[in-house]
């Protein structure tokens, strides 16, 4: 046993080495980590990358998703068109539209992201990286066109709550989808995928890949069987990574990757 655990963490500390030395962006990533994930919470910030430079509302959370999205590239798809639809759900600052005309350069994209605040700085990202023609809505993704009560972090952890004195505009998604084909749904809307994904039922065939963020909140019912079934039922292949729930709002996170099984589908 002790065996195994000294070869484990000799063989982590190579790779970690290894990486370092022969990955420019895993060594970067580190570096900001070390500069950067002291900075006080929810403090604003500008933050210099060879990704792009953003302005962001808290280091802490811009770290993680730099980390996933640059350098793990969860948002990673395969198309074999080069000017994709894309959906993105809970857009936050940019950083995953960044990442989606970093691999798509001629990609068209619609994204949402209700927080006002977020959203200033999502155009203010975008502007200063000379990302253009993507369509903004500062506007929550739901099941029906109505005001909602939205609860602000700060971050990236905003989300609908019926207590929340902030007012957002929540748009029915069936309605904006329409009979367009996406290459790519991304959704990352804390909780309210519980309502949306089964709300899009009919409509998920018109999405060739999807990656879904679920989260569990504490004291509310749970639905990710009921989730995994209308993804099944629509003919995904699901694959799915459990994540750290962060103990505060979430009891349970993962990442659900879904892939349309057959091949014939209509792709954008």
């Amino acid at each position: 046993m002790q065996r195994d655990l000294f070869t484990n963490f000799f063989i982590d500390s190579f790779k970690h080495a290894w990486k370092l030395f022969f990955d420019p962006l895993y060594r970067e990533t580190q570096i900001l980590f070390l500069r950067y994930g002291r900075v006080s919470r929810f403090t604003r910030i500008e933050i210099r990358t060879s990704q792009g430079t953003f302005m962001v509302g808290d280091a802490r959370s811009f770290l993680f998703s730099f980390r996933e999205i640059f350098l793990d590239e969860i948002y990673k798809f395969k198309c074999e068109s080069a000017e994709p639809l894309i959906l993105d759900g809970g857009a936050n600052i940019g950083l995953s539209i960044i990442y989606f005309r970093k691999i798509f350069p001629n990609s068209s994209i619609l994204a949402f992201e209700p927080d006002p605040e977020i959203f200033r700085l999502l155009k203010k990202n975008l502007e200063s990286n000379n990302i253009l023609g993507v369509d903004l809505r500062n506007e929550a993704i739901w099941t029906e066109d109505k005001e909602l009560s939205f609860c602000s972090d700060g971050a990236d952890g905003g989300r609908v709550e019926a207590s929340s004195p902030l007012k957002v505009s929540g748009v029915d998604i069936k309605r904006v989808i329409g009979d367009k084909r996406f290459a790519f749904l991304k959704l990352d809307i804390e909780g309210a995928e519980s309502a949306v994904i089964p709300h899009l039922k009919s409509k998920l065939e018109q999405f060739h890949k999807i990656f879904l963020e679920y989260h569990s909140r504490i004291g509310m019912k749970q639905n990710v069987g009921e989730v995994l079934s209308v993804l099944n039922d629509a003919g995904f292949r699901l694959r799915i990574e459990t994540l750290d729930a962060n103990g505060k709002n979430y009891d349970l996170q993962m990442n659900i990757f879904a892939d349309q099984e057959s091949e014939s589908r209509t792709k954008s």
